[in-house]
């Protein structure tokens, strides 16, 4: 027994309460020796609980690891061992059958410490386990293993970015002055860019197939090394003449911060400098009318 672990899962979930943090108290343990004439008395040394990750999103999950060390060793100390399960409504689905679980290794755990063989739930050495479940509240007294209570967020906002206030001027009128001609300096335009509207024309266009059209645009610099600024994709609809015909996609917008510019202006705050970008478009039909022979569509 001594030292051994239980790993526990827990899943996370949205809406524990509005502080988005909710206490770990999922399995204590009490135990007591029920040898009235040994000389040494069954104690817990250590429990420690612990959690694998301190923060997650919704949905995410985390575990939960229990351990207990004890002394004297059990096998020649018979020993009771109660185990309060927390059944509540929180508890229930995924968390309950995890619970379970836990439990059941526990006592695998036990009964391979005692010499009970094989993980049949059986205890030896003359201990013995008690569960109790309580809903609400439990209350029990003796030698309690008294475990940490960790804390974990749960964090299910929205991810959101802002633009920084600019910086004030503190300017100061002196009692009886009517006006006040104030410099305020230089002024630099933000959140400058460009925005680049693309056209191609579709040679040959069957009529009745739709086709899947790509953009991608890059960013070049003085040495000729490309940057990623962007990637499109979009279905083309099908026409509907009699024959194969051009069609012309008008209007591909994509948006260039101009704090991304590895041109002439790299901080930002201005747009007179050039920039250099290449354009690349992919474009192929969805329908068609390829089947295989063992496949029906």
């Amino acid at each position: 027994f001594g030292g051994d672990s239980i790993p526990f899962r827990r899943f996370g979930r949205c809406g524990f309460h509005s502080s988005r943090r909710r206490y770990i108290t999922y399995m204590e343990s009490l135990m007591t020796n029920r040898d009235s004439e040994s000389k040494n008395t069954m104690g817990i040394t250590n429990a420690n609980k612990e959690i694998s990750m301190a923060r997650i999103s919704c949905e995410e999950t985390f575990n939960i690891k229990l351990s207990l060390t004890a002394s004297p060793d059990i096998v020649s100390n018979p020993t009771d061992i109660v185990l309060l399960l927390d059944r509540s409504q929180s508890m229930a689905g995924s968390p309950l059958a995890n619970l379970k679980n836990g439990v059941k290794k526990f006592i695998d755990i036990i009964a391979d410490a005692t010499g009970g063989g094989t993980q049949d739930g059986q205890i030896g050495a003359g201990s013995r386990i008690g569960i109790v479940s309580f809903s609400n509240t439990a209350v029990a007294e003796g030698n309690a293993a008294i475990f940490p209570d960790p804390v974990i967020n749960i964090d299910c906002g929205e991810v959101l970015v802002t633009e920084p206030c600019p910086q004030p001027l503190d300017i100061t009128i002196d009692g009886c002055e009517d006006s006040l001609v104030f410099d305020s300096g230089d002024l630099m335009m933000q959140s400058a860019g460009r925005i680049l509207q693309l056209s191609v024309t579709l040679k040959n266009v069957c009529p009745g197939k739709r086709v899947a059209l790509a953009a991608t645009v890059t960013e070049v610099d003085s040495e000729g090394l490309e940057y990623k600024r962007g990637f499109k994709t979009m279905t083309i609809p099908a026409h509907n003449r009699n024959r194969c015909r051009d069609v012309n996609i008008d209007c591909i917008k994509f948006v260039l911060p101009e704090d991304l510019s590895v041109g002439e202006n790299q901080d930002g705050s201005s747009i007179c400098g050039d920039r250099q970008f290449k354009a690349s478009f992919i474009a192929h039909y969805i329908d068609n009318d390829f089947q295989c022979c063992d496949v029906v569509l």
